[in-house]
């Protein structure tokens, strides 16, 4: 017999219904981070006794029971609950890879709950599953077990492009961009997403003329580039200068239609900014018509740092009056900056006190830098050296902090009264 397609109406709680099972079909998305603990274990305890159970125990009655498999999928923001009505609790491969994604959330109990759905992974005989077996590989890669993640990827004895890319990515994500290289150079196929992975690695480390070199190899193969390819090359072309490969991925983006991409549009704007056409990255900029907080972000920096400080702020102000974007930590640091090359003091220090006043955002140690370098440029020492005592905790996490635009002004501005004190605060700390 067929099993009935579940509706809100077949999934209530029948009263014949277990309590291990009831709290699962209470479970609504989207989840809070409580909620989703409470469906884990839930979920957790039924593969448990789905593991120790014989299986006529397993037999659930149609007409006063139907086991709801609960599976929670970790997306940016929400937990979404896959529901899938059945007459037994039988997981399979599609039970685990979000299982195992919800396990990267479950702070701090993470990296315990993701090693027991492993166990149960073994348990229920899906450990040679690509699928599953890439979950578990990134699973430890965020927990940075990158050991374990190893031994997961040697034991596999099916390993597909899905389980060689998760591998390239966990090292990537980890920094180590040797044994990534490694393992990309010997993957017997490869696809987009593992080009992708690869520049990604070499990105994170700021190796960005070997993100170029893979780009053309890949180019020579004719494996054709994904969205997050272009924007690891738009990536390493802005911090390259690289203008002429910008334009050759902007008139790619153009010719397939993936200038809506607001990431690789932002990567656009970016790569613009950083190259001095700052008319170009307005242009892409101003054809966005989701603007994020990243978008603008980029923006704003993009014309701060080409020495326009107030068109800068105008676009802080269109972020937040008219395009109803919430300001980030970034934003702060891309206007700090702004008012720090046009020794705009007041409207700098102003934007320091609307931070965590006005907008919510609390100071970082960039921010705490920023406004100490705004004060220093401007030739006001003093108060930047109050500032440092009253907001940062003294001279010496100061110094710690944002030491090196003391040591600027000092010598560029002969302030020997400040080099003196940081050379006597040195040796006291010695």
């Amino acid at each position: 017999m067929q099993n009935p397609k579940p509706t809100q109406a077949n999934l209530r709680p029948s009263p014949h219904m277990s309590s291990t099972r009831k709290p699962l079909l209470n479970c609504t998305a989207p989840l809070g981070l409580r909620n989703l603990e409470r469906c884990f274990l839930v979920l957790l305890r039924l593969l448990n006794l789905q593991a120790s159970s014989s299986p006529q125990h397993l037999h659930v009655q149609h007409h006063d029971q139907r086991i709801c498999s609960s599976i929670a999928y970790a997306n940016s923001r929400h937990f979404v609950l896959f529901r899938h009505a059945e007459l037994w609790f039988v997981p399979n491969n599609y039970t685990f890879p979000p299982l195992i994604k919800a396990c990267t959330v479950l702070i701090p109990n993470s990296k315990l709950s993701g090693r027991l759905v492993h166990g149960h992974v073994v348990k229920f005989g899906y450990r040679d599953d690509p699928f599953v077996l890439g979950s578990l590989i990134e699973f430890y890669s965020v927990i940075h077990d990158m050991e374990t993640a190893k031994l997961v990827f040697d034991k596999s004895p099916k390993r597909d492009v899905v389980v060689w890319t998760a591998m390239i990515d966990g090292y990537g994500k980890a920094g180590d961009v040797e044994n990534a290289r490694a393992l990309f150079d010997e993957m017997p196929e490869r696809n987009a997403i593992s080009w992708s992975a690869m520049m990604a690695a070499y990105s994170r480390v700021s190796h960005f003329r070997e993100v170029l070199s893979l780009f053309r190899q890949m180019q020579e193969v004719g494996t054709k580039p994904n969205e997050s390819v272009l924007v690891s090359v738009l990536t390493a072309s802005a911090h390259l200068g690289a203008v002429t490969q910008g334009l050759w991925v902007h008139s790619y983006a153009k010719r397939y239609n993936l200038e809506s991409n607001t990431i690789l549009a932002t990567a656009l704007v970016d790569m613009y900014s950083k190259c001095g056409y700052v008319e170009a990255a307005l242009w892409v900029f101003e054809g966005i018509s989701n603007k994020d907080a990243r978008a603008w972000n980029a923006m704003i920096a993009g014309v701060a740092m080409n020495g326009d400080a107030r068109k800068s702020l105008e676009l802080f102000n269109k972020m937040v009056e008219y395009g109803g974007v919430q300001p980030t930590e970034t934003t702060f640091v891309a206007v700090l900056t702004a008012c720090t090359h046009a020794k705009m003091v007041d409207k700098g220090l102003e934007l320091f006190d609307q931070m965590g006043n006005l907008y919510g955002v609390k100071p970082r140690l960039e921010h705490y830098g920023c406004v100490v370098d705004l004060l220093a440029r401007a030739g006001l020492v003093e108060e930047a050296e109050k500032f440092t005592e009253v907001k940062m905790g003294g001279l010496r996490r100061g110094m710690s902090m944002c030491g090196e635009h003391y040591w600027l002004h000092a010598e560029f501005m002969g302030m020997l009264k400040l080099g003196t004190e940081f050379g006597k605060s040195s040796l006291r700390w010695e």
